[in-house]
């Protein structure tokens, strides 16, 4: 079953589609997230280049606060949870992460397609 059948069922007041243009990338996040909508976003890495690593790099806060590289995110749907300045805060599989908005739009604009590495957004009727 899909997202829009769930809300058309339940009667949700909200539309779901697939994908928004990349200039209107972070703003469309940045909506979501102001009325408390988590973003549902996805990395798949079209355009592989052998000399550069693949995927979108993920961190982890250590002691001191200071985001450390723990994994890469490669073919995989996470949810944004908040996004400031730079610093997106992502979900993945129940672990909280920390990614940059500058690689994640670079991974969009030049390593994928964008129709593949996007957001579902979601709006209220």
């Amino acid at each position: 079953p899909s997202i829009k059948l769930d809300m058309i069922k339940h009667h949700l007041p909200y539309r779901v589609r697939w994908g928004v243009f990349p200039k209107n990338l972070r703003k469309t996040c940045e909506e979501m997230l102001e009325n408390d909508i988590p973003v549902i976003f996805s990395v798949c890495q079209v355009f592989n280049f052998l000399w550069k690593p693949a995927g979108l790099q993920l961190y982890r806060k250590n002691s001191s606060g200071e985001l450390v590289p723990c994994t890469r995110a490669r073919s995989h749907y996470m949810t944004l949870t908040a996004l400031d300045g730079d610093e997106m805060t992502v979900s993945s599989w129940g672990n909280k992460y920390y990614a940059s908005w500058k690689e994640y739009e670079h991974l969009v604009r030049r390593r994928s397609f964008w129709v593949f590495s996007n957001i579902v957004k979601v709006t209220k009727k």
